[in-house]
């Protein structure tokens, strides 16, 4: 849950994001009316790190969590991945009320287009070490 308060501050915060998808930021699903572009998050894997003692302050967490941006375009959805990655990607410190210790983008999945639905999509990962 934490990991999904950091994403989305980090993205309401960002003026390319926003000016790109207005308020279409979305967990999990997006409804399939709503217009494009648009993100979607969900968390791949959420975790603790070991630690000689548990009981001692805070635990380390590491979480991946993907974002699937979504574009009318094949250039929105370029756009949208950049601003995307610019958002998030290299960020740390209090966000949301979450120490966050590292941000940093692992991956991103292959370019894609649905014509079902008329919807280009390509998915940006990111590992994000905080504090729970």
């Amino acid at each position: 849950m934490r990991a999904e308060k950091v994403v989305k501050a980090l993205l309401e915060a960002e003026i390319g994001v926003t000016a790109l998808t207005a308020a279409r930021l979305y967990a999990i699903t997006r409804p399939e009316s709503d217009a494009l572009p648009a993100v979607v998050w969900s968390i791949v894997s959420d975790r603790t790190y070991s630690t000689v003692n548990q009981t001692a302050g805070p635990e380390l967490m590491e979480a991946r969590i993907e974002l699937a941006c979504m574009a009318a375009t094949a250039g929105e959805l370029k756009s949208l991945m950049e601003q995307v990655r610019l958002a998030v990607h290299l960020k740390s410190g209090t966000i949301n009320g979450v120490q966050v210790v590292a941000l940093v983008q692992d991956f991103a999945g292959p370019e894609q287009y649905d014509t079902a639905l008329a919807i280009y999509i390509q998915s940006i990962d990111f590992m994000i070490d905080y504090y729970r």
